[in-house]
């Protein structure tokens, strides 16, 4: 009988870290706390403007800098994995 489990990776110049969970809900409290570091503080937290960008990456779960370059780039996602015996 396959077995879900889910999987935060985190590509970026010079590597990529993968780390693996049992639940969706872990792996989606992992994402917002790694696209949190990354994202830049705004002036004023109160505004939510992070608190927007944080919950469209979660439902995608998907984010990404696009700044378009390449050695600069960092790219967060959720994956689902199945393991199957």
């Amino acid at each position: 009988m396959p077995k879900n489990f889910y999987a935060v990776v985190e590509r970026y110049p010079g590597g990529t870290n993968v780390i693996p969970y049992k639940s969706l809900k872990k792996a989606e409290t992992r994402f917002q706390v790694i696209l949190r570091e990354n994202l830049n503080p705004t002036d004023d937290e109160e505004d939510g403007s992070n608190d927007a960008i944080i919950k469209e990456a979660v439902k995608k779960q998907y984010w990404s800098t696009c700044e378009g370059d390449s050695e600069q780039e960092i790219i967060l996602e959720i994956q689902t994995l199945t393991l199957e015996k």
